[in-house]
């Protein structure tokens, strides 16, 4: 069972289909030739150069080519790139769990007959979805070989045409270097990450080879990384190799698919030695001590949370939350818990657990959470979650309040390392009770997207009680296709694009009362009032919709310099800061009368954040106010007073906002 809350499309809403364009291409009886991905220098470098690479299909490669020689294949990669070694890795491992290898790599594909039309498609997990992408069978070849993988059988073309389609989904072959191995196999199997560490501290050996065998029996995929002996930080400095079985055979040992080269640096056994099976290629057979000798650690990608170790059953039934959210700078981005002031500020989502689980005698419950971060232009972010246990009933539909975290901080369940990976992992066994989840960044005030999967018994419930709750809207999808109508090739925006996106979605006041007010109404005219008394209301309400536009594309901005286009995710940005904003006055006005009593404003910020820093400006405002109506040009003007990434917005809008006559000219 799955619940998901997130209103969010992938990047492209125009996403190509597979079955339809299967049937235009055998009505045209042509081959396919992929458009969003072409055969260029720079879908496989990611730049434009000179090289001597040649796009080739199948069939003029071997004139009998098979998609799968034996159906499902069993550990046929070769890798020809170090830069893809982490992908032949996961391929391999991927090969040996035959569900999970159909689950990415549909059945429907196939050379076979006249329904060959050049055209494949893979599947791929991306933050809780299943991406369908869609290739031409053109490969890079040089010297008439493939370029980066491939099969041990030459007229097999299974993995090939899978790397193409995950090198279309990074962007291109290059960007397939910038995964790891866990986030490869993640992105194949959509499955929960772990690592086993064998060097620092040395397992027992039996504890070792019994956790590693029955995570292979229950379908896990897993690697052994050596890291070079220079002990570098960079991925290219680890090599991986797929563990495909363990075994007992006078001692215990683990086979594991290695390079040739790499024989003769450990004590391997080849298959067929001491009884060994010899029921693969190329696999090689080491003994556990050897094994945790020469191994720096495991990574492990559990398919299912059944696969993370006893007690639970192979039976056992797992309820599923997923739930996309944000940490935006000034406002739900309050770091670590060393600074509770603003840690309180983050996004907060309880659990209730009601029931023990059947299974477990103790009385207890067992709860798996995994948060994800989505990769930004700086790259991932140290992140972690702190789950608190709530002993008070009235907590229970409410935000935590500023009070009741300064006397006493509630007790602590699980707070994993704080940590740079894509994903963070906590597991939690305890008795039916409240939990408080708050998602965070090590430092405050850094952006970011995040992906929250609480896997738990199906009797709970769960709720979002973020203070300031910010998601994207009902309306992201139809926003989203607007960027695109307006994007060039490279996939960017200018200002007046991004100017007629906010004015089509967000500076409308749509009321449900008799009430009239609209932001651009106050602005334009206040505006038109500053400037040139002459100028008409729509000339003015252009003008500042452009200058908006600029200073939003401005802010946080390194440099004094505006770019003059926006890619989406600088766009996204964007729109979730003012979705943000908006949301907060929706919260406040949950009858969209489009106005908010000041006082009760007042009593419901100070029982959420208290002092934070994020709403002491608007707090201090509304205690000087008169007027006893705030509205929603006042509430978004003083709630960036403490937001450091809109200054430069501040300064421009002041004269705006300065006047109390204008601020009240459009009610």
């Amino acid at each position: 069972m799955i619940f998901y809350n997130s209103n969010t499309v992938p990047q492209n809403p125009n996403a190509q289909d597979f079955y339809q364009l299967k049937q235009q291409l055998q009505a045209n009886k042509s081959l396919f030739e992929d458009p969003d991905f072409p055969a260029s220098n720079h879908t496989v470098l990611g730049h434009d150069s000179q090289s001597n690479i040649q796009w080739v299909r199948p069939p003029e490669i071997n004139p009998k080519p098979k998609f799968f020689c034996q159906a499902p294949p069993e550990y046929s990669i070769e890798k020809r790139s170090v830069l893809h070694s982490f992908l032949s890795t996961t391929l391999t491992c991927l090969s040996t769990n035959h569900e999970a290898l159909l689950r990415t790599v549909p059945s429907d594909n196939s050379f076979e007959g006249k329904l060959y039309r050049g055209l494949f498609h893979f599947r791929f997990w991306q933050y809780g979805r299943w991406l369908d992408v869609v290739i031409d069978d053109r490969l890079p070849t040089m010297d008439g070989k493939l370029l980066f993988i491939r099969p041990t059988t030459q007229n097999e073309f299974w993995c090939a045409l899978l790397e193409k389609a995950y090198a279309k989904l990074c962007g291109s072959y290059s960007a397939i270097a910038s995964r790891n191995l866990i986030e490869t196999m993640q992105d194949f199997t959509g499955g929960i990450s772990e690592r086993y560490y064998l060097g620092s501290a040395v397992p027992v050996a039996d504890a070792c080879y019994e956790t590693i065998s029955c995570k292979l029996e229950k379908g896990s995929l897993m690697a052994a990384i050596k890291m070079n002996d220079n002990r570098g930080s960079s991925k290219h400095s680890q090599h991986s190799y797929s563990i495909l079985k363990a075994v007992t055979i006078e001692s215990k040992m683990f086979g594991l698919q290695t390079p040739v080269e790499e024989l003769i640096e450990m004590n391997y056994l080849r298959s067929g030695t001491m009884s060994l099976p010899a029921d693969c290629y190329r696999k090689s057979w080491l003994r556990i001590d050897e094994f945790i000798k020469n191994y720096d650690f495991v990574d492990i990608c559990n398919i299912s949370p059944n696969q993370m170790g006893q007690p639970l059953s192979e039976d056992y039934s797992w309820q599923l939350s997923c739930i996309e959210g944000s940490w935006v700078s000034g406002s739900t981005a309050g770091g670590s818990k060393d600074d509770l002031k603003s840690f309180w500020t983050n996004p907060q989502y309880l659990l209730q657990l009601t029931h023990p689980d059947e299974i477990d005698n103790s009385g207890s419950c067992h709860v798996v959470i995994l948060l994800m971060q989505k990769l930004h232009d700086t790259g991932y972010h140290p992140i972690s979650f702190v789950v608190f246990q709530i002993p008070d009933e009235d907590f229970r539909t409410k935000t935590i309040p500023m009070s009741y975290s300064k006397k006493k901080l509630p007790k602590i369940i699980a707070h994993p390392t704080f940590s740079n990976a894509r994903e963070v992992t906590g597991r939690v066994r305890i008795s039916p009770s409240t939990l408080l989840i708050v998602p965070c960044t090590q430092k405050r005030n850094v952006e970011g997207d995040f992906f929250l999967r609480i896997y738990s018994k199906p009797h709970r419930k769960d709720v979002q009680v973020s203070s300031m709750p910010c998601t994207m809207g009902t309306n992201w999808s139809s926003i989203v296709r607007m960027f695109y109508s307006f994007s060039d090739t490279l996939g960017t925006i200018d200002h007046a694009a991004l100017a007629s996106i906010l004015d089509a979605h967000f500076f409308t006041f749509k009321s449900k009362s008799k009430h009239k007010s609209s932001l651009w109404k106050a602005l334009t005219r206040k505006r038109s009032k500053l400037d040139d008394p002459n100028k008409s209301i729509d000339e003015s309400r252009e003008e500042f919709l452009q200058h908006l536009a600029q200073t939003l594309a401005s802010a946080g901005q390194a440099t004094d310099t505006i770019p003059e286009r926006l890619n989406y995710d600088k766009f996204k940005r964007i729109i979730r800061n003012v979705q943000h904003w908006k949301e907060m006055f929706d919260f406040y006005d949950p009858d969209r009368k489009g106005y908010v009593d000041r006082k009760k404003l007042i009593v419901q910020l100070k029982s959420s954040s208290d002092s934070a820093e994020t709403t002491s400006s608007l707090l201090q405002w509304l205690e000087m106010e008169q007027d006893d109506k705030v509205h929603l040009e006042e509430f978004i003007y003083y709630s960036l007073q403490n937001n450091p990434t809109q200054e430069m917005m501040q300064l421009e809008m002041m004269t705006l906002l300065s006047s109390q006559m204008f601020t009240k000219m459009a009610r």
